[in-house]
């Protein structure tokens, strides 16, 4: 009876040596080639790790002390959205490369109950250069007292012919 309960034990002890084994020769053989060849600073990094961020603090002051809900919309000047964001006060922080920046504002009261039902707005607009930590200040009025242009926008379609529920989108900047 020893006998047998000693190959249990040594079966025992031999699989989990096998395993110990096996392990720290996978470690060994990793530490091997992974350390003569810088260690960590090896590893692949991922590209946009070397961009330098710049800190952008964006204040809007508005017309009406009694806005509660604030919009900042931030585009690259080729018209790619960076961020759209919500807030109940009117300032806004945001980590930027380098370039130039549309920053869209807008500010509204919500004076009912009603959730859809928005009595002021007012809208603001600043382009900038981002090259160092910035404070962009954006003055917003309210709509009617923005400068307008009327614009034309045609549609073209490649068969000629609109498709139904086909419909043109247009937002204020």
């Amino acid at each position: 009876m020893q006998t047998a309960l000693r190959g249990k034990v040594l079966v025992s002890r031999n699989i989990r040596n096998r395993k110990t084994r096996s392990i720290l020769a996978c470690l060994v053989s990793l530490a091997i080639l992974f350390l003569p060849s810088g260690g960590f600073a090896s590893l692949p990094v991922n590209a946009t790790s070397s961009v330098q961020y710049h800190n952008v603090q964006v204040f809007l002051q508005t017309q009406s002390q009694d806005g509660n809900m604030y919009t900042l919309t931030t585009y690259e000047s080729n018209g790619t959205l960076i961020s759209s964001t919500q807030n109940q006060y009117p300032a806004f922080s945001l980590e930027l490369p380098s370039g130039t920046y549309l920053f869209a504002a807008s500010v509204v009261n919500k004076s009912s109950s009603y959730w859809w039902y928005y009595s002021t707005s007012e809208y603001g607009y600043q382009t900038e250069q981002i090259s160092s930590d910035t404070t962009v200040n954006i003055q917003t009025q309210e709509l009617q007292n923005i400068p307008t242009s009327k614009i034309t926008i045609e549609t073209n379609f490649v068969n000629v012919r609109a498709m139904s529920g086909a419909s043109v989108y247009a937002s204020v900047i």
